[in-house]
C-alpha cells in the first residue's frame, strides 16, 4: 500500500511585519503539500539554483512576496532539476521516473506570455526548496533523453537561459527588421554581467554575432575569455554609478563619474572595433542606464529582463528618435519557446558553465 504524504520538509520564508522592510530568513520546517489532482505531479528536487528573485524575496525588495501572495509563508525556488515520483492520471508532459526541468510560469496572458512567476509571486504554488513538492504538469518538462550534459548545468537553465532565449529571439528579430530582407549586418552584443546576460551573449555567439560583457573579478573575466566573449573589466571604471542629483550638486563626484564613463566608453569602443553596441542587455537600471545609452551605436537596442537597481528611468527622447534607439522589455519565457530552447541547448551545448565545487551545497546547508 502506497503512503500518501501530506507534508514535507522545506525551507520556508515567513511573511514580514506590516510597515517594516526587515530582511527575511529561510526556516527549515514542515510544510503542507498542495493537493494532487489528475494534472499534478509529485517531484523530488535533485539540483536547484539560487536565483536573483530568491534574494529579492529575502530582502523583501521591491516587494514582500508573502504579502503579495496573501499568504503567511512561501516555499521559494523556480530553477532546477527534479525527479518525478508520481504523476496524476491525466498528466501528459512527463512520466514517473523522468528527470525534468522546472518551467517557472506562474500565470500567463492569452498569448502565453508570463505574468506571475512560479516559486516567486504566483500564489498557491510551492517552489523547489523542499524535500518533495507538488507541481502542475505544465511546470515541468523532461530533460532530453541521454543528455550529454550534467544535471548541475541543466539546473541553472530554466530561469536564466529560457529568459535569454525569449529576449534574444525578440531583440535579434527587431534588429533584422531595420534592414532590407536578408541584408542585415551581424549585431554587436554586450551587457552588464549577470547570468541572463551571459546566456544572452553565448547565444549571440552561436548566431555568429560578436559579443562582449562587463564583469569583475579574475574568475569571471577568465570565464568570458574561455567562452570567447570579449571581457570588459568593471574595475577600470569604479565610479560609474550615476546619481542625477549628485551629478548636479557635487563637482568632485561629477568629475569622477565622467572619468569612469569615458573609460567605460573607450573599453566598449575597443571591444566592438569602434562600432559600439547594437544590442545591449541592461538588467541593472538607474546607476548605469546613462552609460548604457551612450554605449549604443545607431539603430541600437536596449533590452532588459529585470530591474536590479531602479524601476524608473529617464532618457532623452530626441536622441533616441534621431539615433533610432529601441527599447525591448521581456518578462520570462513562453512555455512553447522554453521547450524549443531546451532542444536547442542540447543540440548546441548552450548551457550554464559547470559550477565550481564550492558552489554546490547540500540540503542542510
Amino acid at each position: 500500500m502506497t503512503t500518501i504524504m501530506t507534508t514535507t520538509e522545506a525551507w520556508v520564508l515567513r511573511r514580514g511585519e506590516r510597515g517594516t522592510a526587515e530582511p527575511g530568513t529561510l526556516e527549515k520546517g514542515e510544510y503542507p503539500l498542495p493537493p494532487m489532482t489528475e494534472h499534478h505531479v509529485l517531484a523530488e528536487p535533485i539540483y536547484g539554483t539560487w536565483e536573483a528573485n530568491m534574494t529579492h524575496c529575502l530582502e523583501r525588495l521591491p516587494i514582500d512576496v508573502c504579502r503579495i501572495r496573501r499568504e503567511q509563508e512561501a516555499v521559494l525556488g523556480n530553477a532546477g532539476v527534479v525527479r518525478i515520483v508520481r504523476a496524476g492520471s491525466a498528466v501528459t508532459t512527463c512520466r514517473e521516473g523522468d528527470l525534468c526541468l522546472l518551467v517557472p510560469i506562474g500565470s500567463e496572458d492569452e498569448y502565453g506570455h508570463m505574468i506571475k512567476v512560479f516559486g516567486y509571486d504566483a500564489p498557491n504554488m510551492m517552489g523547489l526548496l523542499a524535500k518533495q513538492a507538488v507541481f502542475h504538469e505544465l511546470n515541468v518538462t523532461p530533460i532530453p533523453a541521454n543528455t550529454r550534459y550534467s544535471y548541475r548545468r541543466w539546473a541553472g537553465f530554466p530561469v536564466r537561459y529560457a529568459t535569454a532565449w525569449e529576449c534574444w529571439k525578440l531583440s535579434y528579430n527587431v534588429w533584422r527588421a531595420q534592414f532590407d530582407l536578408g541584408e542585415h549586418p551581424a549585431p554587436r552584443v554586450s551587457g552588464w554581467g549577470g547570468a541572463v546576460s551571459l546566456a544572452f551573449a553565448q547565444l549571440a555567439q552561436l548566431y555568429g554575432c560578436p559579443a562582449s560583457l562587463v564583469a569583475s573579478g579574475d574568475y569571471r573575466l577568465g570565464l568570458l575569455r574561455q567562452l570567447g566573449i570579449a571581457p570588459i573589466d568593471r574595475g577600470e571604471f569604479p565610479d560609474l554609478a550615476f546619481d542625477e542629483q549628485r551629478f548636479e550638486d557635487d563637482r568632485h563626484y561629477r568629475s569622477r563619474y565622467l572619468q569612469s564613463e569615458k573609460a567605460f566608453l573607450e573599453a566598449v569602443e575597443r571591444a566592438t572595433d569602434g562600432h559600439f553596441v547594437s544590442i545591449f542587455m541592461d538588467n541593472i537600471g538607474t546607476p548605469v542606464f546613462r552609460a548604457t545609452l551612450r554605449a549604443l551605436g545607431r539603430l541600437g537596442i536596449v533590452t532588459t529582463t529585470g530591474w536590479k537597481h531602479g524601476k524608473k528611468l529617464a532618457y532623452d527622447r530626441t536622441a533616441a528618435v534621431v539615433n533610432r534607439h529601441i527599447f525591448v522589455h521581456v518578462h520570462g519565457c513562453r512555455r512553447s519557446e522554453g521547450l524549443r530552447s531546451v532542444k536547442y541547448a542540447e543540440a548546441h551545448g548552450w548551457l550554464p558553465p559547470e559550477p565550481l565545487a564550492d558552489e554546490v551545497y547540500r540540503w542542510e546547508d
